[in-house]
């Protein structure tokens, strides 16, 4: 894992990104630990329009094993939230 967050979207003007179909903080057995310090996505101040899984398994993404004991999240966003940026969890 990392240091610090696994994915870090950031700063105003960063749009469109699409975080889909990834594991972050597992091997891709989905059972490996590979954990990250901090979160496994931070969507910090600043970035619109952003996607984080989507409506399929496919684009789901399998978000295991970050955090520590100051930071323990699978997804942080600060807030607000931006209009039009999509966090979903497929069924």
């Amino acid at each position: 894992g990392n240091a610090y967050s696994g994915i870090l979207i950031n700063d105003a003007g960063t749009t469109g990104n699409i975080v889909a179909g990834n594991y972050i903080g597992t091997g891709a057995d989905g059972v490996t630990d590979l954990g990250n310090n901090d979160n496994g996505v931070y969507i910090a101040t600043g970035p619109a329009s952003n996607t984080i899984g989507g409506d399929s398994a496919v684009k789901a993404n399998l978000i295991r094993f970050n955090g520590n004991a100051a930071a323990d999240y699978g997804i942080f966003v600060i807030l607000p939230v931006v209009p039009a940026s999509l966090i979903s969890m497929p069924l």
